[in-house]
């Protein structure tokens, strides 16, 4: 549920709204809008347990008129005006707002906005994510039972109503932020979810807020089609460099199928990226990575010691380092043929 087509919204109610006033409240919108959206807005607010979903996808612990100012911000039918949310931050978004109501305004903003740029929209789902990680059921029951003695509701029963529906809040971010940005053209795409997790994480050294772990599991699930074909696509260009080591061809003639091969390793990279700093947040290796890292080293070894070419060794096994360069092992493979074309050097 979005603050737009939030019941609270449809019938222009605050939460401290009793029965009698969201009943007259519904009477009102009827004339000017739709009057089976407004009877099953009506319904959800003086439902209490219907009532729950609506309110954590609200503004909880706003002050009323405040929220109302904060919601009329948007609208429905052109995202907000054409324009960005920002400007409302100063005014809305500070310490003293509850961390799922920030959730809320950013998802609304994220659904509805007309980003300048992937830049803009990736600072956004990296603020979402960061207030979901401060949200507390504790804390959300206490304001929400608070706004309900208000009304005269009934308290919410339990606390495990309320920790269910911020799961639901959890996956209803998700979607709004991935259909966001499927928006983007894949570079972008993958470019502005480098920068979100590249971000939330400080560079892999913090723990992944939820909700964008939740995003690169979806990511890396939908990555492996790209991955399992481009892997069989290295294998190919791998054996035609080794078909033509074997038969002494020029290295003038291998040299364009390595330049070919590390093109489809640098775009491998590229994908995987936000894949392996998440992994690297987690404390956990990238095994994806060593698919193709143990292709090339394959390869760029085998040129030195069966087809006797340290120097397309060098070549390959130089730039795996460019773009592996902490990977176990290859300094020193490096050192080795580094003395070995040294060696052949002299005796010329």
């Amino acid at each position: 549920m979005d603050i737009l087509d939030n019941p609270f919204r449809i019938l222009g109610a605050t939460p401290h709204d009793d029965r009698r006033r969201i009943m007259e409240l519904a009477e009102e919108a009827a004339l000017s809008r739709d009057p089976d959206e407004c009877a099953e807005a009506r319904s959800v607010l003086t439902n209490p347990r219907k009532r729950l979903a609506a309110e954590m996808s609200w503004l909880p612990g706003v002050d009323p008129g405040r929220a109302a100012a904060l919601a009329s911000w948007f609208d429905k039918t052109s995202g907000i005006n054409g324009r960005r949310f920002t400007g409302s931050y100063a005014l809305y978004l500070d310490s003293n707002m509850t961390p799922i109501a920030q959730a809320n305004v950013f998802a609304a903003e994220i659904r509805h906005a007309c980003y300048a740029s992937p830049e803009e929209l990736s600072r956004s789902i990296r603020d979402l994510a960061v207030a979901f990680d401060e949200i507390d059921a504790e804390d959300i029951a206490y304001v929400i039972n608070d706004d309900r003695a208000e009304a005269e509701f009934p308290e919410v029963p339990d606390l495990s109503a309320v920790e269910s529906e911020i799961r639901e809040r959890r996956r209803y971010y998700l979607d709004t932020i991935k259909s966001a940005l499927d928006t983007l053209p894949t570079e972008e795409l993958v470019a502005a979810l480098t920068s979100i997790v590249k971000s939330a994480t400080n560079d892999g050294t913090d723990i992944c807020p939820y909700v964008i772990s939740d995003l690169v599991d979806l990511y890396e699930a939908k990555a492996q089609t790209f991955f399992d074909r481009e892997m069989k696509y290295a294998i190919k260009i791998a054996e035609q460099i080794q078909n033509k080591a074997k038969w002494k061809q020029s290295n003038n003639d291998i040299i364009p199928h390595i330049n070919e091969l590390f093109r489809v390793v640098r775009n491998w990279k590229y994908v995987a990226r936000p894949i392996e700093l998440h992994a690297k947040a987690a404390g956990r290796d990238y095994t994806m990575d060593s698919q193709i890292f143990r292709l090339v080293r394959s390869i760029g070894v085998d040129m030195c010691n069966r087809y006797r070419n340290a120097f397309l060794s060098r070549m390959l096994l130089g730039s795996l380092h460019e773009l592996f360069p902490d990977a176990e092992g290859l300094a020193k493979d490096l050192e080795t043929l580094d003395e070995i074309i040294n060696k052949t050097a002299s005796i010329y």
